[in-house]
């Protein structure tokens, strides 16, 4: 190689030509995921909103059916217990259908009724078992005094007491 030989150097640019933009590395950083926010110890309260559901008062039963059959008894709210056979001395008189003579008895308490057998020949039942003590009944429970099953029945039930059936099937 000649010392005197220069390595060749490009010509300078000229004012118009474009130059090179510098570059510059940048390394991607992985995407940050949002950071949740954090519970609160205690669920706030729902405003008031005034609304009353069907559900808001005591559900009673006012009403006792045999089932799928037109018609039913009241159940006085002021009677703390009721009777139910086929003596006539019965709250609920059923003579002639199989009943003991004083057959159960249907006592209140608070929203439901307890129901008790009083020592009947052919018993008394609920949820397919024979009744030993006493059993508490709330509106759309079934009992059956034999020979006769009754449904215990609530205001609503009784407006909507065919379509009530119908879903209850025969």
């Amino acid at each position: 190689m000649d010392p005197s030989h220069k390595p060749h150097q490009a010509a300078p640019a000229s004012p118009s030509a474009p130059r090179p933009l510098p570059v510059r590395l940048v390394t991607p950083t992985p995407p940050i995921s949002p950071v949740p926010p954090a519970t609160p110890l205690e669920t706030p309260p729902l405003p008031e909103d005034g609304f009353v559901g069907w559900d808001a008062e005591p559900d009673l039963t006012l009403a006792i059916c045999e089932y799928n059959v037109e018609g039913n008894w009241e159940l006085p709210r002021n009677l703390v217990e009721l009777s139910l056979g086929g003596s006539r001395r019965c709250t609920i008189s059923i003579p002639g259908r199989g009943l003991s003579a004083r057959h159960c008895l249907l006592e209140r308490r608070k929203h439901m009724l307890r129901l008790h057998d009083l020592d009947s020949s052919h018993g008394t039942f609920v949820r397919s078992r024979r009744l030993e003590g006493s059993a508490d009944l709330s509106p759309g429970d079934m009992f059956t005094a034999r020979p006769i099953t009754f449904v215990c029945l609530n205001d609503e039930m009784r407006r909507h007491r065919p379509t009530l059936f119908e879903i209850l099937g025969p």
